[in-house]
């Protein structure tokens, strides 16, 4: 009886190993998971025309595009827009055209079934968008505030390119920037007893569609 009892427990698990919280296993099958992306997802390319190339880790049909930017950069053969499954390490190149303005962009997009990845180009141009302070970043105000001016220059931008802002405060008022790219502001008198700092932002979105700021830091006194 023991014996009989022992073999029917075997036969029991046996039949359990392929059974796992009431689902059957059994006819399970293998599915590859997509892979595809770029080693570098930002690539920087000098002012002049040329040719520059990428790594891509992919391990399946993918299809590569340019995008907001294709007038300025296309794909050095157009054999490699795509790649038979199981090709893992690839390189693609590009070419782009010499630019005679200020920085610009563009992306590449590589897209397979649910897999996505982008990868920005960014190139330089003859200059350089700026804003400079002429004179010191840092103002140290008295405790009854005042008026204050500050010259700004700034290269490859316009003033409606600029904005100013002075997030969470209430010690500046009265901010201005004048035609002769002066800005001037008013530091309240302080009242508080303690010293307090404010931040004047100076940003604008460059030619590669990213935030650059310049700030200016003001410190008061309360003695």
């Amino acid at each position: 009886m023991k014996k009989l009892f022992a073999i029917s427990v075997f036969v029991a698990a046996a039949l359990c190993t392929s059974c796992v919280d009431g689902y059957v296993y059994d006819d399970a099958h293998y599915v590859d998971a997509i892979e595809l992306g770029a080693v570098e997802k930002s690539i920087e390319c000098p002012s002049t025309d040329g040719t520059c190339s990428f790594n891509i880790v992919t391990n399946c049909d993918y299809e590569a595009r340019i995008i907001s930017g294709d007038k300025w950069a296309s794909f050095s053969d157009t054999d490699q827009l795509s790649t038979a499954r199981g090709s893992y390490e690839k390189v693609l190149s590009f070419n782009y055209d010499a630019n005679m303005a200020g920085p610009r962009v563009a992306h590449i997009v590589l897209s397979a079934k649910e897999r996505r990845d982008t990868i920005a180009i960014k190139q330089h141009g003859l200059y350089e968008e700026a804003v400079t302070l002429v004179g010191e970043s840092t103002i140290a105000a008295p405790v009854k505030g005042g008026h204050f001016e500050l010259r700004i220059e700034f290269t490859g931008l316009l003033e409606k390119d600029i904005t100013i802002s002075t997030p969470q405060t209430d010690i500046v008022s009265n901010i201005n920037l004048d035609d002769n790219k002066v800005l001037s502001f008013d530091v309240l008198a302080n009242n508080t007893q303690n010293p307090r700092t404010a931040k004047i932002e100076i940003s604008y979105i460059n030619g590669w569609k990213e935030k650059s700021t310049t700030i200016i830091t003001v410190n008061q006194t309360w003695h």
